[in-house]
């Protein structure tokens, strides 16, 4: 048991990692369409960091509303096919005890693992964000 518990913690930290990757680069695609946009807030005085939090707080947003959205479904449908495709003949026959899952520690690890992976995939647009000099972008 202990090895599936370290081969499931090299795959949480590759997938956020992975994850991280492609969500920076669903970014820079985004900064790159709103770049005029971002031009026009600097030069209006906006300061980087809140443009930078704005980006942060649409894909906390965005992956709340789905990452829940999942886990509701995903509990219902699994309730639904486990129940269909297991009886309680078949529990009695295999002699399976009570199986109890700690949903709080499971839930607090998918959220914080989530947030973890918006903070990484920010780093290079943010960056992308401050060496931006609004002249520049307007006069493009």
């Amino acid at each position: 048991i202990q090895i599936l518990k370290n081969f499931g913690n090299v795959l949480l930290i590759g997938s956020i990692a992975l994850f991280s990757i492609l969500i920076a680069v669903l970014l820079v695609s985004i900064i790159k369409e709103r770049i005029y946009e971002i031009g026009i807030l600097l030069s209006m005085g906006e300061r980087k960091y809140k443009i930078i939090l704005q980006l942060f707080l649409e894909l906390l947003i965005i992956t709340s509303i789905s990452i829940t959205l999942s886990l509701l479904s995903g509990s219902i449908l699994g309730d639904f096919i486990t129940n269909k495709l297991i009886t309680i003949d078949m529990l009695n026959d295999l002699e399976v005890g009570k199986i109890v899952i700690d949903y709080f520690e499971l839930y607090k690890t998918i959220y914080t693992s989530t947030f973890i992976t918006i903070l990484l995939s920010l780093i290079y647009p943010s960056y992308l964000i401050i060496k931006q000099n609004p002249k520049e972008i307007l006069l493009k």
